[in-house]
């Protein structure tokens, strides 16, 4: 489900850069879920987080880029199903420029 999330909201955050005319070479999506109450009988999902990486970008536009990132989360098809019983949030949003991809440990 968590990879599903993901991907979802990697295809709809590049298709607002494209529309908002942010420039990106790759889009890359870290995403973490959260299972509450494990082991028991009742295990779900209760939280989705997304974390994206635009590299090739434009720091100096950071803030929009942080807006096509929010805004993605409301148009992810997938998250939207999510929203009543899961908890979904994007994260950090990273913005690097061209040839410089900023590797994290999680």
């Amino acid at each position: 489900m968590v990879s599903a999330v993901a991907s979802c909201y990697a295809g709809t955050l590049l298709h607002l850069l494209a529309r908002d005319r942010l420039p990106a070479e790759e889009v890359r999506v870290r995403a973490m879920g959260t299972v509450g109450d494990f082991p028991g009988a009742t295990a779900r999902f209760s939280q989705v987080i997304v974390h994206p990486t635009i590299r090739g970008g434009v720091p100096s536009r950071e803030r929009e880029y942080m807006v096509a990132a929010r805004t993605a989360r409301e148009h992810c098809f997938i998250g939207k199903a999510l929203r009543d019983g899961i908890r979904y949030e994007v994260g950090e949003v990273s913005v690097t420029p061209a040839g410089r991809l900023r590797v994290g440990v999680a």
